[in-house]
């Protein structure tokens, strides 16, 4: 569809953490209004998420939607679509970026606009875990601690750094939690440090948790990380980052159709976000999502 047929909503979050004024303000509408194409730029606030933005202001008048923010963000819009029939396009301003980083958006803020608009629309997978929907993936136990943790105290750090700073904090006291979880069907009870379900390869801004995951292909992609002795866990984050931690022991990988968290004390995060307790019923959606991509 040439980009003269469109009509853009614009859902930007100033608080995110690459959102300055300028690219923000002043880049991103002028961008659009350089290329001729019609568009409603909508900021988001603490009182008015980006999944209600999106459910009130995506109307059918609109050909496409784009979404500027993080993790999180990208999470709330997605869970404000009431069709899935239009693309998606993304402008990564957040602290960690996870999902994006399956995708070939381009490394510039006007890559990133240029594929938002005019790259190719793709059809990748939607993740659901009860009710809300995701893109990148949940984790339970150390990752959702983690996230809690960054929640409740902040830092001066941003990013992978934020993240670490807490890894660090906690990496040598955190204790594994007996965990009940199925996956597709099947039983277990583990003294487990985390569970991840990615539909996506990488969480906490940096770390290949499912190495294997393709956004693509069909499946949930499990990594399941039970007792590692503390001074391991510090040796291990290397290992993390690369994906290469399958050869730890206690490292388990798996791909399924459904996993579904019982039972634990234990918290979860999903698309970065904190998610509470299990239970989780985790599962692909019969629903797909378009988006708009870059070449390889």
């Amino acid at each position: 569809m040439p980009a003269t047929n469109k009509n853009i909503l614009l859902v930007i979050n100033p608080a995110a953490g690459r959102c300055h004024k300028a690219a923000c303000v002043d880049k991103i509408p002028s961008f659009f209004k350089k290329a001729g194409v019609p568009f409603r730029l909508v900021v988001t606030r603490k009182d008015y998420r980006a999944d209600a933005v999106v459910r009130e202001e995506f109307t059918n008048d609109f050909t496409q939607l784009i979404v500027g923010g993080g993790d999180g963000t990208i999470n709330d819009a997605i869970n404000g679509l009431k069709d899935f029939h239009r693309p998606v396009g993304f402008i990564p301003m957040g602290s960690g970026n996870d999902f994006i980083k399956n995708l070939h958006l381009g490394n510039t803020l006007e890559d990133h606009l240029q594929t938002a608009l005019n790259g190719t629309e793709r059809v990748i997978d939607l993740g659901k875990s009860n009710d809300r929907y995701f893109v990148n993936g949940i984790g339970a136990g150390f990752d959702g601690q983690i996230v809690l943790n960054m929640t409740k105290n902040k830092s001066w750090f941003r990013g992978h750094a934020a993240y670490m700073y807490h890894v660090v904090r906690i990496l040598g006291g955190y204790r594994e939690r007996i965990v009940t979880y199925s996956i597709d069907g099947k039983p277990y009870e583990n003294n487990l440090l985390l569970i991840i379900a990615g539909n996506g390869t990488t969480f906490g801004g940096g770390f290949k948790l499912v190495p294997e995951a393709n956004i693509g292909d069909g499946k949930l992609h499990l990594c399941v990380i039970k007792r590692v002795h503390p001074i391991r866990r510090f040796m291990a984050l290397k290992k993390l980052e690369k994906g290469t931690h399958g050869s730890i022991p206690g490292v388990e990988f798996y791909t399924a159709d459904e996993l579904i968290i019982h039972g634990g004390d234990i918290h979860g995060q999903i698309d970065g976000e904190y998610a509470g307790s299990p239970p989780y019923r985790i599962r692909l959606s019969t629903n797909k999502l378009i988006i708009m991509d870059g070449d390889e």
